[in-house]
């Protein structure tokens, strides 16, 4: 899928969300996961900052997540393809199991919470990996504990979040999986 697409299937896919419920907000994430299309935090932070600069979503802070939501100026972008492209995306949702997805979507009630949650899985799976490593500094997995518990209070400081998020970075290990983390965070 080429990325043009990619941003035209997230329309389509946030248009047939917001026909269902109006309200609703989706993670960028998921939308993308169910596309089958490979990106980084740092991709779908640039796929909604593109979008929202077009004026077709909007989106919330929240803590590790990047929720969206079709505007009008959203649908009527969609409205606008051309049906033969309406009816090619139609076909993918129903190959993928996308229309049955959506007929079961349900906003998630407090979506900082799973966010949360998704981030400390996220670091458990650092810390699992860090620790089949003999050359792995003690302090790093003490630095990962500390990131898992300040992340699971209800009001994380950010100095705090920051400051281990670096010690991390500074390790050089695990370079790529540490920063996706911390796009997280941030």
């Amino acid at each position: 899928m080429k990325y043009k697409d990619l941003l035209k299937y997230i329309i389509a896919f946030l248009y047939k969300t917001k026909k269902k419920s109006p309200s609703i907000y989706i993670s960028i994430e998921d939308i993308v996961n169910k596309l089958d299309y490979p990106a980084s935090i740092s991709d779908l932070k640039d796929i909604v900052d593109y979008l929202e600069a077009a004026g077709y979503v909007q989106s919330t802070d929240i803590f590790g997540a990047i929720p969206v939501s079709l505007t009008t100026k959203g649908m009527i972008y969609y409205e606008d393809f051309e049906e033969s492209y309406i009816k090619k995306i139609e076909e993918f949702f129903k190959n993928k199991g996308i229309n049955r997805y959506l007929g079961k979507l349900v906003q998630i009630s407090n979506p900082e919470e799973k966010a949360k949650k998704d981030l400390v899985k996220a670091i458990d799976k650092l810390i699992k990996l860090f620790s089949k490593k003999e050359s792995i500094d003690n302090d790093l997995l003490s630095d990962l504990e500390i990131l898992k518990i300040e992340i699971s209070k209800r009001s994380p400081e950010r100095e705090i979040l920051n400051m281990k998020l670096d010690n991390l970075i500074e390790s050089n290990i695990e370079t790529e999986k540490i920063r996706s983390i911390y796009s997280l965070i941030q």
